[in-house]
């Protein structure tokens, strides 16, 4: 079992289970995840699961993190996720959110970041942690920089032609700040 990031305020953190397809459903099809994070082809439950399956669970084993579903205290309920992802033709892990678009606006993806890159840090020891945004996303650009993130530079997402903005943040700049 993982070291999951510690409890914030208001949320907690647990790892994906295949119990979460109905949840990855609904948030994967939603119009601001289509359209600002990718369109990862979830047409039904069994979508889901196999995304689930093949996608987020084997991150745990191979690199000893990956997506934390976010759970609100109050209620017990799943709000969304927010983890690090080890993607293919980056050196360093990008930290990764998305919430139910009922819960954008209050303040949970900056609670989640925060707890996950403490989290990343103190547990995992990484001095160096990434955000890939696509252009016009000017939410999650708004929320990196005020948790400490700095533009870096523009790339295309390795394999295909899409340019992304890669945000960096690293222990040394927190330092700095």
């Amino acid at each position: 079992m993982i070291k999951l990031p510690n409890d914030t305020e208001r949320l907690r953190f647990r790892e994906v289970t295949l119990d979460d397809c109905l949840l990855y459903f609904q948030l994967l099809n939603q119009e601001d995840y289509i359209r600002f994070i990718g369109d990862k082809n979830i047409q039904n439950l069994d979508d889901a699961e196999t995304y689930i399956d093949t996608n987020q669970k084997p991150s745990y084993r191979i690199n000893g993190f990956g997506s934390y579903i976010l759970v609100r205290k109050e209620d017990g309920k799943p709000l969304g996720f927010c983890g690090l992802y080890q993607r293919d033709g980056f050196d360093v892990p990008d930290l990764g959110y998305a919430l139910l678009s009922e819960h954008h606006g209050q303040g949970y993806a900056r609670e989640a970041a925060l707890g996950v890159l403490k989290h990343a840090e103190t547990h995992l020891g990484l001095n160096e942690i990434c955000a890939i945004v696509l252009p016009g996303n000017a939410r999650s650009s708004h929320l990196l920089d005020a948790i400490g993130f700095t533009w870096s530079h523009n790339r295309s997402f390795p394999g295909t032609d899409e340019t992304v903005e890669i945000y960096k943040r690293s222990s040394q700049i927190q330092a700095e700040k």
